[in-house]
């Protein structure tokens, strides 16, 4: 019954990562003191978590988009929302975008690498369809670009974490919470 209330705990606070990591755990425990004889029978066999239906995704309104396109006016985070919105890149895209790869002069961005996130840490790798494009850059985005680009070296990565090195998982996650937390 203990085990049943903490997964309906966890479960109450929509904690399906935990609750499936804590049941491996707790089972695994229970497994062992079997082995050893400390109990004859694992109690935890059968207790599962709850299968999580998928929320729907939604497109952004143009009353969110407005909003973003104003705090991007003084917030670098919701200035990268802002650039995955009208570039259409990808998160795995932006994360080892550096400065070389943007022509300014013709307004272009040059896609020419993606990152593969395991463990938090992401890896080099090429482009989901294995070809560089070039994404044009729009009237909303160049003046903002061109400045960050007159204030960077070429290695410099466009969107950076906050110890100017590529973004980790967890640093694109808090970027994306921080600018969802201004927005309500």
């Amino acid at each position: 019954s203990d085990i049943v209330n903490l997964v309906n705990t966890l479960e109450e606070k929509n904690l399906t990562k935990t609750i499936t990591d804590t049941l491996i755990l707790i089972k695994s425990m229970l497994n062992k003191a079997v082995e050893n004889d400390y109990i004859y029978k694992n109690v935890a066999i059968g207790i599962t978590a709850k299968k999580r239906t998928k929320t729907e995704k939604v497109p952004l309104t143009p009353e969110i988009i407005d909003k973003i396109k104003e705090l991007a006016k003084t917030n670098d985070n919701a200035f990268m929302v802002l650039f995955l919105i009208y570039t259409g890149l990808r998160r795995g895209e932006i994360i080892p975008l550096k400065y070389k790869d943007i022509d300014i002069d013709k307004k272009l961005i040059n896609v020419n690498k993606a990152v593969y996130i395991a463990t938090n840490q992401p890896e080099i790798k090429d482009t989901k369809n294995h070809e560089n494009r070039k994404v044009p850059i729009f009237d909303i985005l160049y003046d903002k670009l061109t400045e960050m680009k007159q204030n960077h070296k070429n290695d410099d990565y466009v969107f950076p974490s906050k110890h100017n090195k590529i973004m980790s998982q967890t640093s694109i996650r808090r970027k994306l919470d921080n600018v969802l937390h201004l927005l309500n």
